[in-house]
């Protein structure tokens, strides 16, 4: 008995019949734009239910996003809450960037350095003229 290979990103599109893994059609708007940003291709019949829910919650509501329901700014093109792209139907794929470390200390540099050392001295002085 042969094993039976999972269906992923650049499978042959001719044998697959779309819906959800074949089984149905389906009607997620949510759950087609995730399989699309995984990198999994949408057969034809999901490209085309995509394109009509987005329609239909365009046409419901023009001043929410068809995708997550966010405010949608006039003449807007791209949803700031969710990176849906009305001209492509997709999401943007967006990437997180980490702020670099700060130095320890007050500032930073070398007035933070100085700062860090007066705050010492001056510990050292209170405990001075505190237990005499």
């Amino acid at each position: 008995m042969e094993p039976i290979a999972p269906r992923g990103p650049g499978a042959d599109d001719e044998e697959y019949s779309g819906g959800s893994y074949g089984l149905a059609e389906e009607t997620s708007l949510n759950y087609l734009l995730r399989r699309e940003q995984d990198g999994f291709k949408l057969s034809p019949q999901e490209k085309e239910t995509k394109r009509r829910l987005i329609d239909e919650k365009m046409e419901a509501d023009p001043n929410r996003c068809p995708a997550c329901d966010g405010k949608w700014g006039r003449d807007a093109v791209v949803c700031v809450a969710c990176g849906f792209n009305l001209e492509t139907g997709k999401r943007l794929k967006t990437v997180v960037e980490k702020p670099k470390a700060q130095p320890t200390g007050h500032g930073g540099g070398e007035a933070g350095d100085a700062l860090e050392t007066a705050g010492k001295i001056a510990e050292i002085i209170i405990d001075i003229l505190g237990s005499g």
